[in-house]
Formats: structure tokens, C-alpha cells, sequence
């Protein structure tokens, strides 16, 4: 990865990357836009990375390296990698397509014996990196990918599986509400589109947090298997102007391809941060109206985790029931929903590895999915850790 690494790490960590001279850097051009690739530690403090997702990410780079490889380059972007080695050893390089190969300038090395590394799971830590990325390219235009674990808004600290996205517990974890204050006060400010290969993001709650931090939301409803996007059919799409109907056909391409049950498991939804507000506002309406929900109804309801007290409901599903169905609710709030979420695909059913013993050894397949909008919800759960900390959220505080 860096020439100061022995051949053998290069051979294991950059998996076909070639090396290039920290002096062979591009002309700066705030015109052409830069993909951020970001991959925090995704393992338990002071974990290995064989609890991690490391080695998944890095064929998740092996796969953008393949796809560049048939594109001939990165079609005018620049891009941009951060990949933690562990909680306290990180890297920060270019990767570029040049002479038929691609190499990798390493930018920053973080560790001990190196370049501090920030605090990363820290509104200054974070905005620091994003600030270092920015100074690389000065791009006016940034879009960015997050590779790690997740489970959208709820707080990092309640419980060890809980919160955001980041490792494997609390001390690796970011919050959503610190990262989206980050990238506003950094030199970055808004990205175009940040994809987030994470479970449990495509919630009401973590957009509303977002919804000044980006314009474009990608993420999943429910859990995005270990290998994530297929970067190798959705490269293409992501790069330059984005093409979000093709990031959602790669997608949809690649899961239903698959014939193993777990594998053949996924949700992926395209939001315009732009029309949140718009959604906050019917519900608001909706919630002032004093609908109640039965215990059959709640019962009823589709949901979209494998939580034994669940945490993430299915938007559409859960506003029809709260309404009655009532004519008038429903067509605002679907033209609102319709708007929010322009572009969406789920497999007919999802599965969830929290629950650790099922059909499919350590997966549990959750319940088909009958009804889905692109968005999950939190308002109806009973689970104690959603119901002491919701209405501490932006989204409730809008729509209540």
C-alpha cells in the first residue's frame, strides 16, 4: 500500500493495487468530482479483524479495481480511500488508473508509530479526515461511500449491537446526528450522495439527520449482507453525474442473481434528502389526528429487522394502519413517500443474522415482505431502548 510496507502486506492488504510515488499527484480541478470511499474500523475495540468486516471491504475495493479496469479509469473522478487496519491504525490514499493498472498514492498513514490518528467516532475526529480528503482534490462536488456495520439512528451507547454505524461496540461506533455535523462544518459541507453499505439506515429518523448533510441518500432498510454492493455492476453508475435507476438495477441484478438463501437478501433505497421535510410535515398532520394503534395492529405490521422486539417497521404499512386507511391521509402521504424515494428494490424477503439460530444456520429469514415503500419507521415499536430515546430524535420533534 505504501512503499515503506513489506511486498508480502502489499500482496494481502492492496489485493492487485500496484504502488506509485507520493510526488505523481493530479492537477487540482474543484470541477471534477471526487468519491470518498470510507471504511472505519468495523471490529471490537482493541479487536482483530477477523471480527471485522475488513476483508469483506477489501474485495468490496476489488471489485471497484475490476470494475475501473473495464471502464479504463475513473471516467474524470478522483478517487479517494480510508480504511481502518484496526481501532488505532488506519490509511488514507488516491487510487488511480494509469498505463492499463491501477495504483494507490498513500496519502496518510495514521497509527502509533505514525500520523495520529483522529478520533474518528468524534464530530472534530471525523470532520478532520473529511477536511484531509478535501484538501487532496479540492473538489466542488463530493460523493461518498460508507463501508461498516450499522443500525441507523439508535444511540451508540445503549447497547453493544446498537447504534449508527462504525465496529462491532459503543467505542467504534459514530453517531448519525455527529457524523451529519461533520461533513456540514467541514470543508466538504454536502455531499451529492452518500451511499451507506450498512445495515439499517434507510430510516425516517437517520434521513431527517442527514437531510442537511447530503443530497442523495442510499441505504438499506434492513440488513445489507456481508458483501454489500455489487461494486463491480454498480461502479459505472456511481461515478460522475449518478445514475440512481442503475445503482438500483446493479443491485437487483446481483441479489437475484444469487441461489443461496442468505445470499439472495437485500433492500436498497435512493432518497432525496430535499423531500423530507415535505413527508415530516404529513406526518405531523397525521400524528395531531390522535390515531392509536390496537396490539393486534401492531402485531400486524410488516417489519423489516430480526430483532426479537423489533426496532424497524415498514413506513407505508405502518401510516395505513395508523390511518384506517383513510383516503385523504393516504394519498398525501403516498405522493410525499413517492417523491422521498424515488428509486427502490427489495428481494421478496430479508434475513437477519441477530437472531443466531434459523433456517439457514446462523440467518433468521424475516417474514416476506408484503408491503415496502423504501423506508422504515421506529414511532411503533415497544422495544425499551427505541422507546426511551426516540422522542429525543429531530425526526419525532418535527412530526409530533
Amino acid at each position: 500500500m505504501q512503499k515503506l510496507l513489506t511486498l508480502l502486506y502489499i500482496s494481502i492488504i492492496i489485493l492487485g493495487f500496484a504502488s506509485c510515488e507520493n510526488d505523481d499527484t493530479e492537477t487540482l480541478n474543484p470541477e471534477t468530482r471526487t468519491v470518498f470511499v470510507y471504511y472505519p474500523w468495523s471490529g471490537y475495540e482493541n479487536g482483530g479483524k477477523s471480527g471485522s468486516l475488513y476483508y469483506y471491504l477489501m474485495e468490496n475495493l476489488d471489485s471497484i479495481k475490476s470494475a475501473a479496469s473495464k471502464m479504463t479509469g475513473f471516467a474524470n473522478n478522483r478517487v479517494i480511500v480510508f480504511i481502518s487496519e484496526s481501532q488505532t491504525e488506519a490509511y488514507m490514499y488516491e487510487v488511480h488508473y494509469r498505463r492499463g493498472k491501477t495504483e494507490v498514492n498513500t496519502l496518510h498513514h495514521y497509527g502509533e508509530n505514525y500520523e495520529e490518528l483522529p478520533n474518528i467516532t468524534s464530530v472534530s475526529g471525523l470532520r478532520t479526515i473529511l477536511n484531509q480528503a478535501y484538501d487532496v482534490t479540492k473538489s466542488n462536488t463530493w460523493q461518498m461511500i460508507i463501508g461498516c456495520h450499522g443500525l441507523g439512528w439508535v444511540d451508540k451507547e445503549l447497547s453493544p449491537e446498537s447504534r449508527a454505524f462504525g465496529g462491532a461496540n459503543a467505542a467504534t461506533k459514530t453517531n448519525v446526528d455527529d457524523f451529519a455535523e461533520a461533513v456540514i462544518t467541514s470543508n466538504i459541507k454536502k455531499f451529492e450522495y452518500i451511499l451507506f453499505d450498512d445495515c439499517y439506515m434507510a430510516g425516517v429518523e437517520t434521513v431527517h439527520y442527514l437531510k442537511d448533510a447530503t443530497h442523495y441518500f442510499i441505504a438499506s432498510t434492513s440488513e445489507i449482507m456481508a458483501r454489500g454492493m455489487p461494486y463491480n455492476l454498480a461502479w459505472e453508475s456511481l461515478l460522475g453525474t449518478p445514475n440512481y435507476q442503475g445503482i438500483i438495477n446493479a443491485f437487483k441484478q446481483y441479489y437475484n442473481s444469487q441461489t443461496y438463501g442468505t445470499n439472495n437478501s437485500g433492500c436498497l433505497s435512493v432518497i432525496d434528502c430535499t423531500q423530507i421535510d415535505n413527508l415530516t410535515a404529513v406526518m405531523k398532520d397525521i400524528n395531531n389526528q390522535g390515531f392509536t394503534l390496537t396490539t393486534q395492529q401492531r402485531n400486524s405490521l410488516q417489519y423489516l429487522d430480526g430483532f426479537r422486539n423489533h426496532a424497524f417497521y415498514e413506513l407505508r404499512d405502518y401510516v395505513k394502519t395508523l390511518t384506517n386507511n383513510d383516503e385523504t391521509l393516504m394519498s398525501r402521504f403516498n405522493n410525499a413517500v413517492d417523491r422521498l424515494v424515488p428509486y427502490t428494490y427489495t428481494t421478496p424477503y430479508v434475513f437477519s443474522a441477530f437472531i443466531t439460530y434459523g433456517e439457514y444456520g446462523q440467518f433468521f429469514k424475516i417474514k416476506d415482505v408484503n408491503t415496502y415503500s423504501g423506508l422504515s419507521i421506529s414511532d411503533p415499536s415497544t422495544n425499551s431502548d427505541i422507546v426511551n430515546t426516540r422522542e429525543q430524535t429531530s425526526w419525532w420533534k418535527a412530526s409530533h
